[in-house]
């Protein structure tokens, strides 16, 4: 190799290589870095949103009407139990102190589990108006797979009850 053609090598090469001695002051602007990642994101979220507007709409008013339904449900059977402990209260026996108090006891154990239910409703159907304003794709995604994995808890409970 000629010395010409060592000399370029040598150059190329520490050209490349940052050296040691030589101290290089950056100074990053982190506010307008800030500002840059934000304009960045909401334009990625822009787009996306063009492109599933109607899924996500979709989605969404699906959510909101099954909690509306359950919500309905949940109104439907406080309101049939009622009823029927209304009708079997005034079949049962009361003569005996003991039969008195476990009819007591029965009607008071029913009529929590039934304002347990309608609490539960109340809250689905105030949830079926907060899904409606849900603009996060992830959290509606993930309302939207927990209200399923909750209808496939009641199916799978009754189906065990039923055999």
């Amino acid at each position: 190799m000629s010395k010409r053609k060592y000399k370029k090598k040598i150059q190329e090469q520490s050209a490349t290589v940052i050296k040691p001695d030589v101290k290089v002051n950056v100074e990053i602007d982190y506010d307008k870095l800030a500002e840059a990642i934000v304009k960045a994101e909401k334009k990625a979220e822009e787009n996306d949103d063009k492109e599933i507007t109607s899924v996500l709409w979709l989605q969404r008013k699906g959510a909101a009407i099954l909690y509306r339904l359950l919500a309905f449900s949940g109104f439907a059977f406080f309101a049939l139990g009622a009823i029927a402990l209304i009708i079997a209260a005034i079949g049962w026996q009361w003569v005996p102190f003991i039969t008195a108090f476990s009819n007591i006891l029965a009607i008071f154990t029913i009529a929590l589990l039934l304002f347990a239910v309608v609490v539960v409703s109340m809250m689905l159907w105030t949830s079926s108006d907060q899904v409606e304003k849900v603009k996060d794709k992830q959290m509606l995604m993930s309302l939207s797979s927990g209200l399923i994995g909750f209808i496939a808890l009641i199916a799978a409970i009754v189906a065990i009850f039923v055999k």
